[in-house]
Formats: C-alpha cells, sequence, structure tokens
C-alpha cells in the first residue's frame, strides 16, 4: 500500500497552534504519515515543539516518521 505524506518544517519561534493547523491540514487531505527532522541547532526549546507535534500527530491517528538533519 502507499502512503502519501509530508514534510512538517518545525522552525525556532513557531507555535504550537501552527503545529497543530499544519498537522490538521495534512489530515484534511487524506494524510496518513507525517515526516518530522529533528534539528539540533535549534536547541532545547524546540524539543517542546517536537513533542507537540508527536502529541498532535497521535490524538489524530498519524504515524510520524522522525530523522536528525
Amino acid at each position: 500500500m502507499t502512503q502519501i505524506g509530508a514534510l512538517l518544517n518545525i522552525d525556532p519561534g513557531q507555535s504550537e497552534v501552527q503545529i497543530e493547523k499544519s498537522l490538521k491540514a495534512m489530515e484534511a487531505c487524506g494524510m496518513r504519515i507525517c515526516r518530522i527532522v529533528f534539528e539540533p541547532s535549534y536547541g532545547e526549546e524546540a524539543f517542546g515543539h517536537y513533542q507537540a507535534a508527536f502529541r498532535f500527530a497521535g490524538r489524530m491517528g498519524m504515524s510520524m516518521v522522525a530523522s536528525l538533519r
């Protein structure tokens, strides 16, 4: 089975509301999988946003693929 997904970019200063809206847009388009890239240079503050993305995706039943840059 082929799945179509998208890359979720998380940038410094981005809010959790923006992250959730991005995931909801993916879900509305029928995407069930999302890729997220961990960018260590963004610092520890960004990890809270990454955790939020995983939490939102889990609530929506989306699969999340994570990789390190």
